[in-house]
């Protein structure tokens, strides 16, 4: 008896927003990033087909995460959890002195469409704002992209997980918004 590879589901795909860190054991981190701006201090870590990004202000604290693998996260500290499939969109106040919102678009696409995306957001993905991993699964090339830009009161996110697998290219854009 045989076992066919597993496909990610889009309905597996979460995004989780925490009141305070996580640490880096729950995930496969490929690479990060880091940066203090104005008094805040962000950290983004990408792995296969998820992220999760961090941001503190004093002494508040929020991360989002987003993936697949939603069942291997904690419950205690989770503000708001949201499906990715589809167009979703979400605010609240992560923290005493910190706001977020978020939106995420999800699409899937076929071969030759995700191929040129693929290719397209490599290129994109060599911005020095941005990190990004490759990782291959069954002979198919698969990518994430993170983009983090600063402002004085507030933190961009910008990321694209494409599954070649499923055709999928999953997008999230959030803010983090510093309130004194």
């Amino acid at each position: 008896m045989s076992t066919s590879p597993k496909i990610p589901s889009l309905q597996a795909y979460q995004l989780a927003l925490y009141r305070g860190p996580l640490h880096p054991e729950f995930f496969r981190v490929a690479t990060r990033k880091t940066l203090l701006h104005n008094g805040y201090e962000a950290e983004a870590w990408l792995f296969p087909g998820g992220h999760t990004a961090r941001f503190e202000y004093g002494p508040s604290c929020a991360t989002e995460v987003l993936s697949e693998e939603v069942d291997t996260l904690p419950v205690r500290g989770v503000i708001a959890s949201l499906p990715c499939a589809g167009e979703r969109e979400h605010e609240c106040k992560a923290a005493e002195k910190v706001d977020y919102m978020t939106s995420v678009q999800t699409e899937t696409l076929e071969r030759h469409l995700y191929r040129s995306t693929f290719m397209e957001m490599l290129e994109y993905a060599e911005s020095p704002d941005c990190i990004h991993p490759r990782w291959r699964e069954e002979e198919a090339e698969n990518l994430s992209v993170l983009e983090l830009q600063r402002y004085n009161d507030e933190l961009h996110l910008q990321t694209w997980h494409l599954r070649a697998d499923s055709g999928l290219v999953l997008r999230s854009q959030s803010v983090f918004m510093i309130k004194d």
